[in-house]
């Protein structure tokens, strides 16, 4: 399958005898990618006027050194800096033409990298950055201050059973809550504790409201239906560690229902339950009730015991994984077809009414794009080098 590029007119103006840089698109997507290099990661931001783009045009994006994240906040693009404490907002009028509005810098609270990653958007008039991965930066995007910082719950860990406290890097807000995973795991993510507790955030007054423990490993995604349900889930990360250390535990994911503040009780789903014994991760839904799961198929994998931390990561990041449709009013899951083999990290983006994932390929070195139509069948959309992470939209 070959790599596809979306080329842009090269003409200087339209019918009109405007300026191409000169007319506002009437929408505008942003799309992030990653390429590794010699010299370690660049990030490139591109800006899509239309959701049927036939693929990225690297001529066309704005390059960011290291580990870049992206947000479109209010109609405004958002780039926050993976080597410096900076976000910088943008007013784009189409996918090539941004004008910088002006920045916001942590360093004075402590903050090295900024990241969407560990930030939490509540909306247009406030948002949550971690600092020192349990206490928050609280900021206002629409005039691009900070507000404050607030303190971490004393009751999470920094130190758990000799493991480390991570944040999950996808977090989840309903009405006036935002939720937020944390996990435990070894400095080289190759050991994980067989818990994770979520905090649940007052919009209002900053503070945390609760704090929940849940018996799932390594809650790093997080999605929310239609009916308001935040569902968290294991991320790949862990979904191979098993194969090299039989205790290890076992990815699942947890559901807090609308309008509430406990675990749901009568919903832990274990992943091996519901696919023949497999693992999998990455729980991201799809819409009525209907989600997409990441399955890891070990079968055919010859595991060396004393593997390397290199070793160990190239088979999980290896194209093993497999896109399966999780049902869940029936709590069942199924390979779907037409969609090829990937390495598990993959987003489901459900934009104006559309979804689309992306697939990345081994080592995250390429991505592929499919959209998932009505009927549950995929589309083929584009692939490029690279691997896009985020997809979002401006406006």
């Amino acid at each position: 399958m070959g790599t596809l590029v979306f080329v842009s007119a090269c003409s200087s103006s339209d019918g009109d005898g405007k300026s191409e840089s000169a007319v506002r698109s009437e929408h505008a997507y942003g799309v992030v990618t990653q390429v590794m290099g010699v010299q370690g990661a660049t990030t490139y931001v591109n800006v899509l006027d239309s959701l049927d783009a036939a693929g990225i045009d690297r001529a066309e994006a704005r390059e960011f050194p290291g580990t870049t994240s992206a947000a479109g906040i209010d109609g405004k693009l958002f780039v926050a800096s993976g080597e410096a404490p900076v976000i910088t907002r943008f007013d784009v009028t189409n996918r090539t033409n941004w004008t910088d509005e002006g920045r916001i810098n942590f360093a004075a609270q402590g903050l090295s990298a900024a990241s969407f990653f560990s930030t939490i958007t509540t909306g247009p008039l406030k948002a949550y950055s971690a600092l020192n991965v349990v206490d928050r930066i609280v900021w206002d995007p629409s005039r691009l201050q900070i507000q404050g910082t607030v303190r971490g719950d004393a009751r999470i860990q920094l130190v758990r059973d000799g493991l480390n406290v991570n944040q999950g890097y996808e977090q989840a807000v309903q009405a006036h809550r935002a939720f937020q995973p944390f996990y435990w795991a070894s400095s080289d993510f190759q050991r994980f504790a067989p818990y994770s507790q979520v905090a649940v955030y007052d919009t209002d007054t900053d503070q945390t409201r609760a704090l929940l423990d849940t018996p799932c490993p390594h809650l790093h995604r997080s999605a929310k239906d239609d009916q308001g349900n935040v569902y968290f889930s294991s991320g790949p990360g862990s979904g191979t560690a098993w194969l090299y250390d039989a205790s290890a535990p076992r990815n699942c994911m947890v559901r807090i229902k609308a309008g509430q503040e406990t675990i749901d009780a009568d919903f832990t789903i274990r992943f091996e339950d519901i696919t023949g014994g497999l693992q999998a991760a990455a729980f991201q839904y799809y819409g009525g009730d209907k989600g997409f799961l990441a399955v890891f198929d070990h079968r055919g994998i010859t595991v060396n015991p004393n593997a390397s931390e290199d070793e160990k990561r190239a088979v999980n990041q290896s194209e093993n994984w497999h896109f399966w449709v999780l049902n869940l009013t029936t709590r069942t899951a199924t390979p779907m077809n037409g969609i090829e083999a990937f390495t598990g990290q993959f987003f489901s983006i459900r934009l104006d009414g559309r979804v689309f994932v992306l697939l990345p390929r081994a080592n995250y070195t390429g991505t592929r794009v499919y959209e998932i139509l009505p009927d549950l069948s995929a589309q083929f959309r584009f692939e490029t080098t690279g691997w896009i992470y985020e997809m979002f939209k401006v406006r």
